[in-house]
């Protein structure tokens, strides 16, 4: 069954036991596969065996020394449902790129925000079980921060949609606050309407965060067009007006990113303040001037009224 792809299960155990587990252990956790395929798999995703001949020799200077090689256990993600998992697979639907460049699996994320990046970077570091977290850095002619950690399984399993399925639905919360911080945005016309949104090009996406939203959090949303341009990809919306809903998503859900976050309290806080109306301006409509109030932007009546 060479040919027969690789379960998610099947991945976890030999991640976990190919290093040091002996022939007679292994082969029975795995029954569908032969012993040639377990090897010709783990060979594959860089793990080493520590038998002297089952493991691929690396004679990198930096390795010289030391008892660990490359490509061990130790490199080997922890794929179980998490909130650290679910918040990078949010990411990865919106401003995270899954890139392999001949040798080297990355999942990449590149942001004006830091703090997101740095976000991102700390889910990392707990997933792929590092001590220290991965760098950032910064392009010189660019504003965008960058983060990148290179693992063929944690690079295949954001492409298993069963995988990614399951994760999802332990910790919805957290996969929709990383699509949010990569596509959310808080857009307010008065002092009274708030909105939160998320756009994307693929429309799907944002069905499957709608279902999410109405049936785990009964948030209600609606989905919109936003703009269709000739030669590029149509983007639509995602919405969620209601005061309510608002409410709702600032308390279980909410950004990551404070900037963000904070502009969404700000105006949530600004909604149950009264305006008193004290500053007004005129503006010109089509049935003559109008009076409207510069806080809230909400039209008043004439003071002789």
């Amino acid at each position: 069954m060479g040919g027969v792809r690789w379960s998610v299960d099947e991945e976890s155990i030999l991640g976990e036991k190919y290093f040091d587990t002996p022939h007679e252990k292994l082969a029975p956790l795995l029954p569908k596969r032969t012993w040639l395929a377990i090897l010709q798999r783990g060979r594959g995703c860089g793990l080493n065996r520590r038998n002297g001949g089952y493991f691929l020799a690396l004679r990198e200077p930096w390795n010289k020394g030391k008892k660990g090689l490359r490509g061990t256990i130790r490199n080997f993600p922890d794929l179980s449902p998490s909130h650290e998992l679910a918040y990078i697979i949010g990411v990865m639907l919106g401003d995270g790129h899954l890139h392999y460049n001949g040798s080297n699996y990355e999942v990449e994320l590149g942001a004006k925000d830091r703090c997101f990046v740095e976000e991102f970077s700390r889910c990392l570091t707990k997933i792929m079980k590092r001590d220290k977290p991965y760098p950032l850095w910064k392009w010189k002619h660019q504003e965008a921060f960058t983060t990148r950690a290179t693992s063929k399984f944690l690079f295949h399993f954001l492409k298993d949609y069963r995988g990614i399925k399951s994760v999802i639905d332990v910790f919805p919360a957290d996969f929709i606050r990383g699509f949010a911080d990569s596509e959310g945005h808080v857009a307010h016309k008065t002092r009274t309407l708030v909105s939160v949104g998320m756009s994307n090009t693929e429309l799907w996406y944002l069905s499957f965060i709608q279902m999410l939203l109405k049936s785990r959090f009964n948030i209600h949303s609606n989905l919109q067009l936003s703009c269709r341009r000739e030669g590029r990809k149509t983007c639509y919306s995602l919405m969620i007006h209601r005061k309510h809903d608002v409410e709702l998503f600032t308390q279980r859900i909410g950004f990551t990113i404070p900037r963000k976050q904070d502009r969404l309290t700000d105006f949530l806080t600004n909604l149950n303040i009264k305006c008193k109306h004290e500053q007004v301006e005129q503006i010109r409509g089509y049935f003559g001037f109008r009076l409207r109030c510069v806080n809230c932007k909400r039209y008043v009546r004439g003071e002789n009224n």
